[in-house]
């Protein structure tokens, strides 16, 4: 850690805080945070390489794109769920925006947005993500593609353990 944290000093000095140059050291040194589950050095690393990417390349670049990818799943291992929802939505609309709405991306990114929407609770928005991940997944990969089987087995677990919650509460 202390040898990526050195060389994203000398990139800092040679060429300036923000530019593209340091990235190949901020990428490594949040890897090292991750694999250590330094969850806030991990974030702090991703959330300024983001700031470089979206200056450098834009904001809805495949770069920022693959970075919001790897900073949702931080807030998520974190257990920030809230943030992690941000991230996930900002890179759903970046990859509908990059690829279009049948995308492989696509479809792992509402996928995810399902999975941290029934985490907080938001049972109607995680039953409609997953919903049209499945939709995507058919469209992308067919019906009995194993993606697809994954996101109907978190479509029908979320509808189950809702509806089994609604009983228990006397919510029906």
């Amino acid at each position: 850690r202390l040898a990526f944290e050195r060389a994203v000093a000398v990139d800092e000095k040679t060429f300036g805080p923000d530019h593209a140059s340091i990235l190949k050291d901020l990428n490594t040194l949040a890897a090292i945070h991750k694999s250590m589950s330094d969850w806030p050095a991990a974030r702090a690393v991703n959330e300024r390489a983001l700031a470089i990417e979206d200056k450098t390349y834009g904001a809805d670049s495949p770069k920022a794109a693959a970075r919001l990818n790897t900073l949702a799943g931080i807030h998520k291992a974190a257990e920030d769920y809230a943030s992690a929802r941000t991230v996930y939505e900002r890179l759903l609309a970046a990859d509908e925006k990059l690829y279009g709405v049948n995308h492989t991306n696509v479809a792992r990114d509402l996928n995810n947005l399902g999975g941290v929407l029934y985490v907080l609770d938001v049972a109607a928005g995680a039953k409609a993500a997953y919903e049209r991940a499945v939709q995507v997944c058919i469209a992308v990969y067919g019906p009995d593609h194993q993606n697809t089987k994954t996101v109907e087995k978190n479509l029908a677990l979320a509808v189950k353990t809702r509806s089994w919650a609604d009983k228990i509460l006397g919510r029906e």
